[in-house]
C-alpha cells in the first residue's frame, strides 16, 4: 500500500500561497480595484453627461422659445404703439402689462421718444420705463441724464434696428451704460408712423418716432431645475469665445431678431451634487480592504503550509534515517523520471554501486537486466502515474560487475512534501537462500547418484560400463565440466609410482583430456605431484583454485583450462589405488560439504567394487 502525504501539488496553488504569490495577489487586487473604480467612474461620467444633455437640451429649447415669444410680444406692443399718435404714461403702462406681464424672464419695457434738437441732431431720451417684476430695473436706478443718443454704441444699435425695421437684440449695457442685473438681454424695435390708415407697415428704413426697448433675464425661463443649478450664458456668436466654465458644457446656436446667438449652459457643482451617484467611491476602500484581507489569509495559509512542510521534511528525514540504518535490506528511492534519489549502504553492498555513483542515474541503467527493461519500465511508469505500487516478488537484478543477484523486492509509493510521487524499493538478498536451496537439491541428486553408483557397481559384470554411466550422472548433477578416474601403477623399470587416466566424462563446453599423453604414466614425484601422493595416500582430498597450486602442478593443470578442482582418493583394502576428480573450467567455486561427501562416497564404492 502506498503511503501518502497531504496532496498539495498543484503548481498554481503553490505559486499563489508563496511569498511571490502574495505580492502578485496584492498587486492584482490593487489593479483590479483601480480598474473597477475607473470603469465605474467613467460610467458615472457618462451617466451625468447623459442627464446633463437631457436637461440642457430641454432648457435650451425652452429658453429659445421664450426669447422668441418675447420678440413676438415686443412686436405686438410696437404695432399697438404705431396706431396711436400719443400715449400717456398710464396707457403705456397698461399696454405693457397687458402684453408682457407674467411672462418668464420679462423684467422691464422702456420707451425712447425721438427728439430733434436741430436739423443734424436727433436724440432719444428715456420716456417711460415700466417694471414687470419686483426684480426689474427701477427708473431711479438709471442715470437721470440718460440719453441714448449720447452713447455711440447704443446709437449704432438703434440705427441698425431702424434700418432693418425689425427687432434687434444685444446686451443691456450697450444703451444703458450701467449693469442692469439680472437683465442680460436687450431687444429694440423702431416705432414708425403709418403713411395711411389702411396701409401696411412702411418698408424700412422709416423715420421712427421712437424705440421700444425690452429688458429680459435669460435663465428665468428655466423650469426643470433651479436657476442656481445651471449656469446659462447668452452671447452673440460673432463675439463668443466658446470657453467652457465647467466640464459639463452644452451649446445651442439659434437665430433671434435676425441675429445668430449662442446659448451656453453649464452644470454647476450644485447640479452635479444633486444628481451624482457617489456609491462608486466605496469601491476603493472596499477593494483595498478585501485585498488586504485576502493577502492576510494567504499569509496565514502560507505560514501553516510552511509549518506543515517543515514537519513533513522532519518526518521524511526520520524515515530516510530509518531506511539508511537497516543493514539487511537494500533500499533505493526513485523519482517520477525513475532516477535514483536514495541509496542506502545495504544497496551499496548488494549491487556494488557507491551512493554517489548511483544517485541521479536511471533505474534501468543501474540494476535492471536488459531483457526485463521494457516491461518493467512501462509497469513502473504506469504505477507512478496512477499512484499504485508494484506487487512484491522475486527478481533477478544486476550488480555493477554484470553478475545477477536474486532478491525479494517490495515496493512503496510515497508522496513527498512537494506533492511528487517517489517509488521506494526494498530488496532482500536471496543469494544465501538460493545457494542453500541449490545445495540441498544438489545433495539429493548426488545422494541419488551415489546410491545408483553403488548399485550398478554391484550388479554390472563390467565395472567400466557402470563407472561411465555414473560419471555422466555425477557431472550433470554437480554441474562440472569433467569427471575422471586415475589408477595408480608402478613403473616396471624404476618402481616409481605412476598415475594414468582410465575414465573420463566431459561436458560439451570443455575439451576432452582422455587422449592427453601427459596424463598417461605420469609419475607423482618426478611429474610434480608429490604433494598429491602424500595427501591422497593419507585419505585426504585435494581441492582448491588451480592458480593457488604449486607451479609444477599448474604446468599440467592450467593447459586443461581448469579453474577449480576436487579430487578424492580411492583406497582398495586400505591401499592408495587411485583417485576420482571433478573439474570446473567456467567459474571460481567453493566445493560444498555435500559435494565432498558424495564424491568421497562414490570413491569408496569404486574401491569396494
Amino acid at each position: 500500500m502506498a503511503a501518502t502525504l497531504p496532496r498539495q501539488n498543484d503548481s498554481f496553488y503553490r505559486l499563489i500561497i508563496g511569498q511571490t504569490g502574495v505580492v502578485l495577489v496584492v498587486v492584482a487586487g490593487l489593479c483590479l480595484t483601480g480598474a473597477l473604480f475607473w470603469s465605474m467612474r467613467q460610467s458615472e461620467r457618462e451617466h451625468l453627461q447623459a442627464l446633463f444633455e437631457l436637461d440642457a437640451t430641454r432648457q435650451a429649447t425652452q429658453i429659445a422659445g421664450t426669447l422668441e415669444e418675447h420678440v413676438q410680444r415686443l412686436e405686438a406692443l410696437r404695432r399697438f404703439h404705431e396706431e396711436t399718435a400719443a400715449i400717456s404714461p398710464a396707457e403705456f403702462t397698461a399696454w405693457v402689462h397687458a402684453m408682457q406681464d407674467r411672462r418668464l424672464g420679462a423684467l422691464a419695457v422702456a420707451w425712447l421718444p425721438r427728439v430733434a434738437v436741430d436739423e443734424n441732431t436727433t436724440r432719444y431720451p428715456l420716456g417711460y420705463l415700466v417694471r414687470l417684476t419686483p426684480d426689474g430695473p427701477a427708473v431711479d436706478a438709471l442715470p437721470v441724464d440718460f440719453d441714448a443718443a449720447a452713447e455711440p454704441a447704443c446709437l449704432e444699435f438703434l440705427e441698425q434696428a431702424q434700418i432693418h425695421g425689425a427687432v434687434l437684440a444685444t446686451q443691456p449695457a450697450v444703451c444703458f451704460g450701467v449693469p442692469m442685473a439680472p437683465a442680460d438681454l436687450l431687444l429694440a424695435t423702431p416705432v414708425c408712423l403709418r403713411q395711411t390708415a389702411d396701409a401696411s407697415r412702411p418698408s424700412p428704413p422709416c423715420e421712427p418716432r421712437g424705440f421700444l426697448l425690452g429688458l429680459y433675464q435669460t435663465d428665468a425661463a428655466l423650469t426643470a431645475a433651479p436657476p442656481a443649478d445651471l449656469a446659462v450664458d447668452l452671447s452673440n456668436t460673432a463675439t463668443s469665445t466658446g470657453a467652457a466654465a465647467f466640464d459639463l458644457h452644452y451649446r445651442h446656436d439659434f437665430f433671434l431678431a435676425q441675429q445668430p446667438w449662442r446659448l451656453t449652459i453649464d452644470a454647476t457643482p450644485v447640479w452635479r451634487e444633486a444628481r451624482q451617484r457617489m456609491g462608486y467611491w466605496l469601491i476603493l476602500p472596499t477593494g483595498l480592504a478585501l485585498t488586504a484581507l485576502f493577502a492576510l489569509y494567504l499569509h496565514g495559509v502560507r505560514a501553516r503550509r510552511t509549518g506543515a512542510e517543515a514537519r513533513a521534511r522532519a518526518s521524511e528525514q526520520k524515515f530516510r534515517r530509518l531506511l539508511e540504518e537497516i543493514p539487511s535490506v537494500a533500499v533505493q528511492g526513485y523519482n517520477r523520471e525513475r532516477r535514483a534519489i536514495f541509496w542506502n549502504s545495504a544497496s551499496e553492498q548488494l549491487y556494488g554501486y557507491r551512493r554517489d555513483q548511483a544517485l541521479g542515474h536511471l533505474l534501468e541503467d543501474l540494476i535492471l537486466p536488459p531483457p526485463l527493461r521494457p516491461s518493467l519500465i512501462q509497469n513502473i511508469d504506469q504505477r507512478l502515474a496512477g499512484g499504485l505500487t508494484a506487487p512484491s516478488g522475486e527478481l533477478e537484478l544486476l550488480r555493477q560487475d554484470g553478475s545477477t543477484v536474486p532478491v525479494y523486492s517490495s515496493h512503496a509509493l510515497l508522496i513527498n512534501h512537494q506533492g511528487e510521487p517517489e517509488l521506494y524499493c526494498l530488496d532482500i538478498d536471496l543469494s544465501e537462500r538460493k545457494r542453500a536451496e541449490a545445495a540441498l537439491a544438489q545433495r539429493e541428486v548426488l545422494l541419488e547418484v551415489a546410491a545408483l553408483t553403488a548399485s550398478r557397481l554391484l550388479r554390472e559384470p563390467e565395472p567400466s560400463l557402470a563407472i561411465a554411466m555414473c560419471f555422466a550422472q555425477l557431472g550433470c548433477a554437480a554441474e562440472v565440466d569433467r569427471v575422471y578416474l586415475f589408477e595408480n601403477h608402478c613403473c616396471p623399470r624404476t618402481g616409481a609410482l605412476l598415475m594414468s587416466q582410465r575414465h573420463e566424462w566431459c561436458a560439451d563446453r570443455a575439451t576432452v583430456q582422455m587422449d592427453n599423453p601427459l596424463l598417461q604414466n605420469l609419475p607423482y614425484d618426478q611429474g610434480g605431484f608429490a604433494r598429491w601422493r602424500q595427501v591422497l595416500a593419507a585419505n585426504e582430498p585435494i581441492a582448491g583454485r588451480v592458480r593457488e597450486f604449486p607451479e609444477l602442478e599448474r604446468a599440467i593443470l592450467e593447459p586443461q583450462g581448469i579453474i577449480t578442482l576436487l579430487v578424492m582418493p580411492i583406497l582398495v583394502h586400505g591401499e592408495f589405488w587411485g583417485f576420482i576428480g571433478l573439474d570446473d573450467c567456467q567459474r571460481d567455486r567453493e566445493w560444498t560439504a555435500p559435494e565432498r561427501h558424495i564424491l568421497q562416497s562414490i570413491a569408496g564404492n569404486i574401491g569396494e567394487a
